[in-house]
C-alpha cells in the first residue's frame, strides 16, 4: 500500500485548562504517528512548566510562550512557510492568549501549499 503524500501543512496545538491531563503524550505520540507515516514537521515544546517533550525529542524547538510574550513564534511560521506542519505542546491554560496571537498574526488566514520539506526537518525525529 503506497503511503499518502505529504498533507497540507496544519497547525496541531494541544493545550488543557489544567496541567496532568495528557498534553505531552498525546504530542509525543502524534509526533511518533507523523514519523512512522514519513510527515515532516517541526516539534515545538512550549510547556515551561517541564520541557517534557524535549526529553524524548532533543530536536525539539523550545518557545517561550505566555499572555504576555510570543518569543521565537517565527520558527512556526516559517515551518509552516516550508510546508512543514507543526505540532505544539502548549502550557496548561493556553486557550485565550493562544487565540489572541492567532487572530493578532493572522495564521488562520494563511494559505498553505505542500512543498518539498527542507533538509533540516524534524523528519524521522
Amino acid at each position: 500500500m503506497n503511503k499518502p503524500a505529504q498533507p497540507i501543512p496544519k497547525l496541531h496545538l494541544i493545550d488543557s485548562e489544567l496541567g496532568g491531563k495528557g498534553k505531552s503524550l498525546f504530542t509525543r505520540s502524534l509526533a511518533h504517528y507523523c514519523q512512522t507515516q514519513d510527515y515532516a514537521i517541526q516539534l515545538i515544546d512550549a510547556d515551561q512548566s517541564n520541557y517534557n517533550v524535549q526529553r524524548f525529542y532533543p530536536d525539539a524547538a523550545q518557545l517561550a510562550f505566555s499572555e504576555l510574550a510570543y518569543r521565537g513564534t517565527d520558527r512556526i511560521w516559517t515551518a509552516l512557510e516550508q510546508g512543514l506542519s507543526v505540532v505544539m505542546n502548549l502550557p496548561a491554560g493556553a486557550h485565550r492568549y493562544v487565540k489572541a496571537w492567532l487572530e493578532r498574526d493572522g495564521i488562520l488566514d494563511l494559505k498553505l501549499a505542500p512543498s518539498k520539506p527542507p533538509a533540516s526537518c524534524l523528519k524521522g525525529i
